[in-house]
């Protein structure tokens, strides 16, 4: 069936009298939809238009009365379960990938103590070892963040087959998570810095 995602065909309207008729048990059987505009709530209206059709017509039931909001949300049940389970893992993976970096350039920093303690008992100044180790890691960054947009352009394929009214490559997605998870990048080198440097130099350097 034809969903959001696709493209609107043409629509024909006719007459009932003008569509093939299918043969059920020698009598002619046509479904009839029959779409209402209101002002108001549509359930409120529900028993009014049951009478006008059973005025018209006392032969013809109504087997279905459903809003256009319902009509709307049962045929995206699916659509939105899967969005859904794929949103969750996603925001699993950036946690996780949230962590990971926070810890591995952590871990990368503090096992430089020995050179930051080098460094301070030189005379250098802690904003300029800050700053220094910052755009180490951004280095590296932006190598994580350029193997990451492509390997999400390439898995797009996969992603817009679940998707519509926004692009598996929209910029601001990829942008946010760029900007995501160079703020754990930035954030971990900080703190580790710091607590670093807030160590004596002459400890740091004692074992080399």
């Amino acid at each position: 069936e034809a969903g959001p995602e696709t493209e609107p065909k043409g629509t024909i309207y006719a007459l009932n009298s003008q569509l093939p008729e299918a043969e059920q048990g020698g009598r002619s059987a046509h479904v009839i939809v029959l779409v209402v505009r209101t002002a108001g709530n549509p359930s409120a209206i529900a028993t009014a238009i049951r009478t006008s059709a059973a005025s018209i017509d006392r032969d013809q039931p109504m087997a279905d009365f459903t809003t256009l909001r319902q009509h709307v949300d049962k045929r995206l049940a699916g659509r939105r379960l899967s969005t859904l389970i794929i949103g969750l893992f996603a925001m699993l993976a950036v946690s996780l990938a949230f962590v990971g970096v926070f810890g591995l350039v952590s871990f990368s920093v503090s096992s430089r103590t020995k050179e930051i303690g080098i460094r301070l008992a030189l005379g250098a100044r802690n904003s300029t070892i800050l700053v220094m180790f910052v755009l180490d890691m951004l280095v590296f960054g932006l190598v994580g963040v350029i193997a990451g947009i492509l390997a999400a352009l390439g898995a797009s394929r996969v992603l817009s087959s679940k998707m519509y009214g926004v692009s598996a490559t929209a910029p601001h997605v990829l942008g946010a998570s760029a900007f995501f998870l160079s703020v754990a990048m930035v954030a971990a080198t900080i703190i580790a810095a710091r607590r670093a440097m807030g160590r004596n130099p002459i400890n740091a350097i004692r074992h080399i």
